[in-house]
């Protein structure tokens, strides 16, 4: 009988292990910082921990944009999220700081939400230097040239004096020419302009601080030579100048790439295309039609070799039947940093803009690969496949040889 009573006592504290463990469980923290931080995508946690310090630079700032990329809410909600982060008294310089780049980098986020989440970001900033620190990441992450100096243009209209304006001009503008001098000697006539319009805007601050101008009309100025230049440098961007279409942006040009674009029509087809250096003409799912052209370019700042190519950028234009431009725009895809090790996929809806939804046009896949140049190993991205989808057509119109 002894036997018998300790026996059936071992089976009911073995039954009752499971509801212990579940109840420590239960108390526990959602999620362990250290260890599973890395793998959550919800962002008000991926901004706990950034607050906590548990996630730090390159991951904080990649933790955050995959966090914002898959937000399942509406596009007035994700916004607000971002705005509460960067106006929050309670969120550190670090995650403000993280939440912009973030928010910069994401690509369910339009040009025009970005530098509308810029403004706030810089006049939620409590330095100057961590204004202009937001200012340089939007131009280290937007690759578009005009889009850079919308955001210059965007930051200086909240800050609060004009000598903060002015010093953020003329210090953008020299991170956006170590910008363009990083890609080359292609680039060469971009660096020369915006040299020529710094020293022009030197002048009018100079003006200024003599007491020869007044400095609201010297703004005036400055954002109309601003202006100028967006006209003289184009929409390019990157590594990816060149001939194939044009992407442009005066009627011209757009005239003449919707002209090709209809000369191709009846070659389009529903076929998969591998191209991750060139262009490609396309009918989207709307019944819509465009030019892409897609390149890649090395992330701005980061620590690797000069030869890194690991960011995909595909720049692009759609017009309506009339030929008329709906839309224009770039989408950015990091393939090295913070990305998945079996290569970075999306779905584009070229109509929209944005990443996902529906009907979406292409799903594309991009991979990288690492290269020796006998001394260094260095990432570039060697592959790129387009699934057309739904009704979405497209043809290959120009591959170009890798660098």
């Amino acid at each position: 009988m002894r036997h018998l009573k300790s026996l059936l006592f071992a089976i009911t504290m073995l039954l009752a292990t499971p509801v212990l463990f579940t109840a420590c469980q239960e108390d526990a923290p959602e999620i362990n910082y250290t260890m599973n931080v890395s793998v959550t995508n919800d962002f008000s946690k991926v901004v706990k921990a950034i607050n906590d310090g548990f996630l730090k630079n390159e991951q904080a700032v990649a933790s955050l944009t995959k966090a914002i990329d898959e937000m399942n809410t509406t596009q007035e909600k994700k916004m607000q999220a971002i705005v509460e982060v960067l106006t929050s008294v309670q969120s550190t310089l670090e995650a403000k700081l993280a939440a912009i780049e973030g928010a910069i980098r994401a690509q369910t986020l339009s040009v025009e939400e970005k530098l509308k989440l810029l403004t706030t970001a810089v006049s939620s900033l409590p330095d100057y230097s961590s204004q202009l620190a937001a200012i340089k990441t939007a131009i280290n992450n937007l690759p578009d040239y005009s889009d850079n100096l919308s955001a210059i243009e965007a930051a200086i209209s909240t800050m609060p004096d004009y000598s903060s304006k002015f010093n953020a001009v003329v210090d953008a503008l020299g991170a956006l020419k170590d910008k363009v001098d990083q890609v080359g000697t292609e680039q060469g006539k971009v660096s020369e302009e915006i040299a020529k319009t710094t020293e022009a805007i030197d002048k009018l601050v100079a003006a200024v601080n003599s007491g020869n101008t007044d400095a609201a009309k010297a703004l005036a100025d400055i954002v109309k030579q601003l202006e100028e230049l967006k006209g003289k440098i184009g929409s390019g961007g990157g590594s990816g100048g060149g001939s194939g279409g044009g992407s442009g942006g005066s009627d011209e040009e757009d005239s003449a790439t919707f002209g090709s674009i209809v000369e191709s029509i009846d070659r389009m087809n529903s076929k998969s295309f591998e191209l991750h250096n060139g262009t490609f003409y396309f009918r989207t799912d709307e019944g819509r039609y465009g030019m892409a052209k897609v390149y890649s370019i090395r992330k701005w700042g980061s620590l690797g070799h000069a030869k890194d190519r690991t960011q995909f950028v595909i720049k692009y234009v759609v017009f309506n039947t009339n030929g008329k431009v709906h839309r224009r725009g770039d989408m950015v895809f990091e393939t090295h940093y913070g990305a998945p090790a079996g290569g970075v996929k999306r779905d584009l809806d070229f109509d929209t803009g944005l990443l996902g939804g529906f009907g979406v046009d292409f799903h594309v896949k991009v991979e990288e690969k690492m290269f020796f140049d006998g001394d260094f190993t260095y990432y570039k991205v060697n592959k790129a496949k387009f699934d057309p989808k739904n009704k979405a057509r497209a043809v290959v119109f120009l591959k170009k040889p890798d660098e």
